[in-house]
């Protein structure tokens, strides 16, 4: 087996305004465990499953909360 059959080839994302509610549906879709934010084709963050589960957890969000409210903000990516 070699790296190429272990990773994805297609990146999946959301964006900012999307709610958190609709990122998980696409994690679960895809069967990933975070997605990548992208505006204007451009990576502003990151959201994990975690993330998810912290904001609905401890911080008291909804399902409607927003992906840019619970978004890991510095990405770096190359």
């Amino acid at each position: 087996m070699n790296l190429g059959e272990l990773f994805r080839s297609e990146v999946v994302t959301v964006t900012p305004d999307d709610t958190i509610a609709a990122a998980m549906r696409k994690m679960d879709d895809e069967n990933v465990g975070a997605v990548v934010v992208v505006r204007d084709r451009k990576v502003v963050g990151i959201v994990t499953d975690r993330d998810v589960a912290v904001a609905l957890g401890l911080d008291d969000g909804t399902p409607e909360t927003l992906v840019s409210d619970v978004m890991t903000r510095d990405v770096h990516t190359i």
